[in-house]
């Protein structure tokens, strides 16, 4: 059951309230769909107070982490800079930062 898809919070989102397609559910329960802090963080923004804890240890369990290694907020940085220069550089979320950072960085696409 190796990782195969970083949610984004959006997805995890949809996963959670079983608004996908029934595949995705099956990938999903082989265990191959991971989690990062930045979509951690943005999905717990619907948790309510009382269920905060309980929620968040439930995600924790239920999916893979995946931890974001230090040449990636490298690379975001250097990626702010050129769409600074070019007025585009509050376009994005951190997590938008964070999957163009990894993709662009494996891909080289993006810079």
């Amino acid at each position: 059951m190796s990782t195969k898809y970083l949610a984004d919070s959006s997805a995890l989102i949809r996963i959670i309230r079983q608004q996908v397609d029934p595949a995705w559910e099956a990938v999903v329960a082989k265990g191959q769909v991971a989690i990062c802090e930045p979509v951690l963080r943005e999905s717990m923004k619907v948790a309510r107070k009382r269920e905060y804890e309980a929620q968040q240890e439930d995600l924790l369990e239920a999916y893979d982490w995946v931890s974001i290694p230090q040449i990636t907020w490298d690379y975001i940085r250097g990626m702010g800079g050129d769409l600074a220069r070019h007025s585009m550089y509050n376009m994005f979320s951190v997590a938008d930062y964070l999957v163009a950072g990894g993709l662009g960085r494996l891909l080289g696409v993006l810079r």
